[in-house]
């Protein structure tokens, strides 16, 4: 990333588009497409390994170490903020044991 995530938590549109030069909002212009674009190289490579994992049977699925499964879990599903549930409680990590 050309900055870090404080230094864009910290940054003010309008300032920056209204009391800059052009140099300096060039360069906040470049860096900006330069994160972007890293972060949709992370978010594809992401969203190939969760198509991967998906597509494991279920049997292998539950070779996976539990804490590992809650990571990937937690890790990898889409957000649903806005829609009142958390990624894990959207999809159970486990089948119900002992039910039948």
């Amino acid at each position: 990333m050309k900055r870090t995530i404080e230094q864009w938590r910290g940054c003010e549109p309008e300032a920056m588009a209204t009391r800059q030069s052009d140099a300096a909002r060039t360069f906040a212009f470049a860096d900006a497409k330069a994160d972007i674009l890293e972060l949709h190289r992370d978010n594809e490579r992401l969203r190939e390994l969760l198509a991967d994992l998906k597509a494991w049977d279920v049997e292998q699925y539950m070779t996976i170490p539990h804490a590992l499964r809650e990571r990937i879990q937690r890790e990898l599903m889409p957000n649903d903020h806005g829609k009142g549930q958390t990624p894990q409680a959207a999809v159970p990590l486990d089948p119900p044991v002992g039910r039948d």
